[in-house]
């Protein structure tokens, strides 16, 4: 065998063994962001985030919370699969259902507000969403499959007995996936929207992480493209609120985490002027993303009240 064929088949050998390193090295991070995690990794970066009074005050609140009387519920997704919440009922005709971010939990998500809108007697439903804790699903989808999910649950909350009202609260992902709903909401029982921290758009969300993470999230977007088009079963560009928010009429709350190094300005400023409903926005100093309560604490939760009730 001749010296310039060994060589070509060395380089094609090394060529091939790149491409496949390359392909496996884009699954392990589509793992990572977009298949389900386990619940434990969950709660332990999560807390990970919080300082030792911020922890202490969710964790008596969560406690607290699972104090009073709740039970939990199932429904089907329009793709046929179990989503988990549970309900708080309260002798009130106002339910808000609680939306959790990316690869978070629910209760450490919404602990202290749930919480909160109990003791100012709401009903309250905190859900799981798909390919988290109970709830079914092998992929998360950043809103594209959620958002069905989000009238899925207000299918539900509406045929509740006494029921007049109610309130969506997404957090991060899910207030993503309100956004992407809201021009999809017929129930006219659904009086406001609160969207906490929300993205507009996949690609640019992770454009934006790689930039302040500083990492080169261009030579794996096309690849991570493909197992998102083949795996998930979506596209990039199919998480877009912009469309969506242009045609919402539901009285909308925007919140903004002032110190979120995750979803920058630029997203909640998008969201904001996209949307065409009556709209209002608060502003937490100091608070990191999806952790608007644990730095606003009562403060930020009355003054959320106060757009509620003056919206009625």
């Amino acid at each position: 065998m001749s010296w310039w064929l060994i060589v070509l088949i060395v380089f094609i050998g090394f060529g091939l063994l790149f491409i496949l390193s390359h392909y496996y090295v884009t699954y392990l991070i589509f793992t990572k962001f977009f298949k389900r995690q386990k619940n434990e990794k969950i709660l332990r970066l999560a807390y990970h985030n919080l300082n030792e009074e911020q922890t202490t005050y969710l964790k008596e609140s969560i406690r607290e919370l699972h104090s009073h009387p709740h039970h939990e519920i199932k429904i089907k997704s329009y793709d046929n699969k179990i989503l988990v919440g549970d309900l708080y009922k309260n002798s009130s005709d106002r339910i808000i259902i609680l939306f959790h971010g990316f690869q978070a939990d629910n209760y450490m998500n919404f602990g202290v507000q749930a919480l909160y809108f109990l003791k100012h007697n709401y009903n309250v439903l905190i859900i799981d969403e798909r390919a988290h804790k109970r709830s079914e699903g092998k992929y998360i989808t950043y809103g594209y499959y959620e958002h069905h999910d989000v009238l899925s649950w207000i299918e539900y909350a509406s045929s509740l007995k006494d029921i007049k009202e109610i309130i969506l609260y997404g957090i991060s992902m899910g207030g993503t996936s309100i956004a992407l709903a809201s021009e999809k909401i017929k129930e006219n029982k659904v009086k406001h929207l609160i969207i906490e921290d929300a993205y507009t758009n996949l690609e640019k969300l992770a454009d934006n992480i790689a930039t302040t993470q500083h990492i080169p999230f261009g030579i794996f977007k096309r690849e991570l493209g493909f197992y998102i088009k083949h795996l998930s079963k979506t596209n990039w560009n199919d998480i877009d609120t912009a469309k969506s928010l242009a045609n919402n009429k539901i009285h909308t709350i925007f919140v903004r985490s002032e110190k979120d190094s995750i979803v920058d300005i630029s997203f909640f400023n998008d969201n904001y002027n996209n949307c065409a409903a009556k709209k209002d926005k608060i502003f937490v100093p100091e608070a990191k993303h999806a952790w608007a309560t644990l730095y606003g604490k009562e403060s930020y939760l009355n003054e959320l009240n106060k757009y509620l009730g003056e919206n009625n």
